[in-house]
């Protein structure tokens, strides 16, 4: 058996094809899971989502693009356009420093007024960092329109492009997701 190898042939001996399915994709967890507890790459996504099968046991997973913005760092904000040479610069328009997700989701004072760390399951602990986990336990956390106002607020952030400007204003349900499962 090679490193990369994550079962044997004495592991499927004498198993049945449903029971090899279920070792094979269980070793592939396995692996996949330790190397997202040690990767560098996507600390942003792993604040969100620490197990990899979340999205497979979580059936009301269905991400916006909005939303997919916040659990990546990625999207308008200065700080991750800076670092692309897309701005001049990383600060906020508050003043901040550096405009990224945490600084936007529990600091900035330009979106207190529609900020509900409670609400979101965010806890900010006494060292600063911030436990964003719960914020994805319920369709109604993770695609609370509060996040989304919070994050392309068209008073704080006059550039995002008018089509989200509109589709924030017209209360439409977000785009692919179905049904609203109880927390």
């Amino acid at each position: 058996m090679s490193e990369h190898d994550v079962v044997s042939d004495d592991d499927l001996r004498e198993k049945n094809v449903d029971e090899c399915v279920k070792m094979v994709s269980d070793r592939l967890y396995e692996v996949w899971e330790k190397r997202w507890d040690e990767c560098e790459n996507g600390r942003v996504t792993y604040e969100f989502i620490k197990n990899v099968r979340f999205a497979e046991e979580c059936c009301m997973f269905q991400p916006s693009l909005w939303l997919g913005y916040i659990l990546t760092g990625h999207g308008s904000l200065n700080g991750f356009l800076y670092e692309r040479g897309l701005s001049e610069n990383e600060s906020c328009a508050c003043g901040a420093e550096c405009e990224d997700w945490k600084h936007v989701l529990v600091e900035c004072p330009l979106y207190e007024d529609v900020r509900n760390l409670c609400e979101w399951g965010v806890t900010v602990r006494e060292d600063g960092s911030v436990d964003v986990g719960p914020m994805l336990d319920c369709k109604e956390r993770y695609e609370c329109k509060r996040v989304l106002e919070l994050y392309v607020s068209e008073e704080k952030r006059p550039e995002v492009n008018e089509e989200i400007r509109r589709f924030l204003r017209s209360g439409r349900p977000m785009p692919g997701v179905v049904g609203t499962p109880n927390c």
